[in-house]
């Protein structure tokens, strides 16, 4: 999708207060109208998270802020894609009507649907501004593993939650979350300020309370398009292009991991090309906080197989480290090269295993180096370009590169490339 959310600092906070539970508010809040949360009539109990709702009505007012149109249908169903029924049956008009009382009224126009989401460009009445909304079915929620990347709770940081803490030229973070409390079943829109305190403060949350991001909204660029879009209608490239572009993909990945923070799939479809030719490094849905020093666990589906290093697909646990990204760095650099996706396009699966696997094992004899010297959609590279591929792309975690390191990596440094300088 050819979205983008430009960064906004996170700024000077304000007064917070904790209410019951451990919910942070902030009482200056740069967003209107000061409200109470939205809090609906149910009889689930505060553990009972996303199955717990089960409210039947009364249905909200929501054409007070948005106009029926096929765009709002578009928005209604997208909170509930496949799984609407009497439980559920309230949800879409809790969450758009969430969303009027801090915008105002506003319109949707569809944007595009991905794996776990869907996109709309939102623009509030009387303003020019636009804005991507992103919207999370209640389905998603209820599944443990998919909603891995919404929750908030004393021990767990989803990379939804994450994304709003950053703020890089070369990072879209979203302005605001929509978020359900599944202690007292209620709604509100929280900004950046909001969402960086609550997490800071999680430790405060009572045991079993669950917070979770059902929305997101952000800054709209239009003309901006991914670079899976991108790199299909301009499929080559010269070493002196990549070279920018690199520069801003990594300088965006070593800002995460310099907050301890690891991506994990970084691929052309979650970076995206603004009309400036700007990168901006999007969908933070997998994205996980690593403690200092220490490996993060990655539990079932979290981080996508294509996008790991090989070495990491043998049947043993997975952890990540700032090295993980490294891998993905590999592989965007040698489709911004070749025009070509390193394990094929549209590779099933299972298929795509064997492929780490066959090359984990061949690098025990020959080094990556030298594979990538075999390779014939490389012969037009550069020396300097495939020792750094090879530092990236490598099975031993030993040998490769941190995205920090790579910046320092002659590729680099023989001639500093920036955005700015691109843009003159």
């Amino acid at each position: 999708m050819a979205i983008s959310t430009n960064h906004h600092s996170i700024g000077a906070m304000n007064c917070f207060h904790i209410q019951r539970g451990g919910y942070i508010d902030e009482t200056d809040a740069p967003i209107k109208p000061a409200r109470e949360n939205i809090v609906i009539n149910v009889q689930s109990r505060p553990n009972d998270g996303p199955d717990g709702y089960t409210h039947n009505g009364p249905f909200p007012n929501i054409d007070q802020f948005i106009s029926p149109s096929i765009g709002r249908a578009y928005l209604f169903d997208s909170f509930t894609r496949d799984y609407f029924d009497n439980t559920t049956a309230t949800w879409p008009q809790n969450v758009i009507y969430t969303i009027g009382q801090s915008f105002g009224r506003f319109s949707a126009q569809t944007l595009g649907n991905g794996f776990n989401s869907s996109a709309f460009v939102m623009q509030q009445e009387g303003s020019e501004i636009k804005r991507v909304l992103r919207t999370f079915s209640i389905g998603q929620l209820r599944h443990p593993q998919s909603q891995q990347p919404l929750k908030l709770n004393r021990d767990h940081v989803g990379g939804e939650w994450i994304n709003l803490t950053l703020n890089h030229p070369n990072i879209a973070s979203n302005t605001h979350l929509v978020v359900w409390d599944s202690f007292d079943n209620s709604f509100r829109v929280m900004n950046q300020n909001q969402v960086q305190a609550q997490i800071e403060n999680r430790y405060m949350l009572q045991e079993g309370r669950q917070l979770y991001a059902v929305a997101t909204i952000g800054d709209y660029a239009e003309g901006s398009l991914d670079l899976e879009r991108y790199f299909r209608l301009n499929p080559r490239r010269s070493e002196e292009e990549v070279q920018g572009m690199l520069y801003d993909i990594f300088q965006g990945v070593a800002a995460m991991n310099d907050m301890q923070i690891v991506h994990r799939d970084l691929k052309d479809a979650n970076v995206i090309r603004l009309p400036t030719g700007q990168m901006q490094i999007i969908d933070f849905g997998t994205a996980g906080f690593l403690n200092q020093g220490e490996s993060l666990h990655v539990l079932g589906g979290g981080g996508i197989l294509p996008f790991e290093s090989h070495f990491e697909v043998e049947g043993k646990p997975r952890h990540t480290n700032a090295k993980t990204d490294s891998f993905g760095l590999f592989l965007l650099t040698y489709q911004a090269l070749t025009g070509c996706k390193y394990f094929g396009n549209d590779t099933p699966l299972e298929e795509i295993k064997r492929n780490h696997k066959e090359l984990h094992a061949k690098e025990q004899s020959k080094s990556f180096r030298a594979l990538l010297e075999e390779d014939p959609l490389l012969t037009h590279i550069s020396p300097v370009l495939k020792d750094l591929m090879a530092q990236l792309g490598t099975s031993i975690e030993t040998n490769r590169l941190t995205a920090n390191e790579a910046l320092s990596h002659p590729f680099f440094t023989s001639r500093h490339v920036t955005f700015i300088e691109r843009a003159v």
